[in-house]
């Protein structure tokens, strides 16, 4: 693999951090109930404004690794297929989000199960079940989730005559 191939894989695996960060973040804010403020406009342009940085991110790594390496780069002697690299980086960016998801789900069960009120009792159930649907996920980014990759593979070389 080229040090261009790994500057672009680096560069779309960023972006898919980046996306899961905003999207694991977004159901806090909704939960929340806050409406129409600035602080409600300003998170809309944030979330907005992250969504092109990804899209940017994803559909144009070629131009980013252009500009990152010199255009004298070597091949590396050691040859590795983009979808290892590519597998390699799901399996991180799922133990980045199962490292962080189960500390917060160890604590929501613990206080569920020292909670007296009903309200405060069916809140953290919703928390619970949002984060064990995350553990599961990062499990299967973790375990390499081929359907995962397929998709994202589908994705880099779709277009306008792209077929599955």
């Amino acid at each position: 693999m080229t040090p261009r191939q790994i500057v672009i894989v680096t560069v779309r695996l960023l972006a898919i951090w980046l996306g899961i960060d905003v999207l694991r973040a977004l159901p806090t804010f909704f939960i929340s109930g806050i409406t129409v403020t600035p602080g409600y406009n300003y998170t809309m342009f944030s979330v907005a404004l992250t969504g092109v940085v990804v899209l940017a991110l994803w559909f144009f790594p070629t131009a980013i690794a252009g500009k990152i390496l010199p255009s004298t780069a070597t091949e590396s002697s050691h040859s590795t297929a983009p979808d290892t690299w590519f597998a390699m980086g799901c399996s991180l960016i799922g133990l980045w989000i199962l490292a962080t998801t189960i500390p917060r789900l160890i604590i929501d069960i613990y206080l569920r199960n020292h909670m007296t009120g009903v309200d405060a009792s069916s809140s953290m159930v919703r928390s619970t079940v949002y984060e064990v649907s995350e553990a599961l996920i990062a499990l299967w980014l973790i375990l390499g989730g081929k359907g995962f990759r397929k998709l994202f593979w589908w994705v880099q070389y779709a277009g306008p005559s792209g077929s599955i």
